[in-house]
């Protein structure tokens, strides 16, 4: 770079301004090449992240290429996949089934004698649900011990027809209580809640306020022993019997 004299105080020249010029005229170049060489090496970081997340997808997608399960897999598909689902496993073989439905699950539905009314009082007590099967061969009732026993009591202000319905329902036990009227009056009628024959009930009665805790009288009358005879324990009557479901599979139940 050329030397400059200057001569002395009072010749004129701008002193500060022209050393900054000067500075600056050595300074752009220097910086011009550095920015040009950030930009070069933030191009190349941002080249090397697409490549590592690039690569990082495709090692997961070919990860799946070094178990055996990936090309041995079966599927299954059904006619009608509203009715049936199905699903293939490794040890399935290929093949085509026809499934026949013989008989849908349902559920037991027991009533009780008509009563005048709605609000007809029927009595005070403890009435107590249990789930199981019954079998009528060897009339013995087995209970079903993946579901509880279960006691609603039943007092005054909940002695009527419409009183013992709310009771049960809101006791939530798996158990739907409703009135139903017919031409001989007001009935009611308790389901279980599950289907199958598992899910039978068996209703006992104690501390009925009217007579004993098995005649037709009072609480009693809602008590329903399918082992005990008509009128001394099992005075519901069964409207509908609890039922598995069952079909085949080609033929085979």
């Amino acid at each position: 770079m050329a030397g400059i004299t200057v001569s002395g105080v009072g010749s004129g020249l701008d002193i500060s301004s022209l050393v900054s010029q000067l500075v600056d005229a050595e300074r752009t170049p220097t910086e011009t090449r550095l920015n040009t060489q950030e930009a070069k090496i933030q191009a190349k970081l941002s080249a090397y992240g697409t490549f590592k997340s690039a690569l990082s997808t495709f090692n997961t997608a070919v990860a799946s290429l070094t178990k055996l399960s990936t090309f041995s897999k079966y599927t299954a598909t059904s006619s009608d996949e509203d009715v049936l689902t199905a699903s293939g496993a490794l040890a399935s073989a290929k093949g085509s089934y026809s499934i026949e439905v013989s008989n849908l699950a349902k559920n037991q539905k027991l009533a009780s004698g008509a009563f005048e009314s709605n609000t007809t009082t029927v009595g005070e007590g403890t009435l107590t649900f249990r789930f199981g099967t019954y079998d009528s061969g060897g009339n013995t009732f087995t209970a079903n011990d993946d579901s509880a026993v279960a006691t609603v009591e039943i007092g005054a202000n909940d002695s009527s027809l419409e009183g013992i319905r709310d009771a049960v329902n809101k006791a939530d036990i798996g158990v739907t209580a409703s009135i139903v009227k017919d031409a001989s009056g007001y009935r009611l009628v308790f389901k279980s809640d599950e289907t199958g024959t598992e899910n039978s009930l068996e209703v006992t009665v104690s501390g009925d306020t009217i007579g004993t805790d098995t005649d037709d009288t009072g609480l009693s009358q809602l008590a329903y022993d399918p082992t005990a005879a008509v009128g001394s324990g099992k005075n519901l009557t069964q409207t509908d019997a609890a039922e598995d479901a069952q079909f085949t599979i080609d033929g085979l139940a």
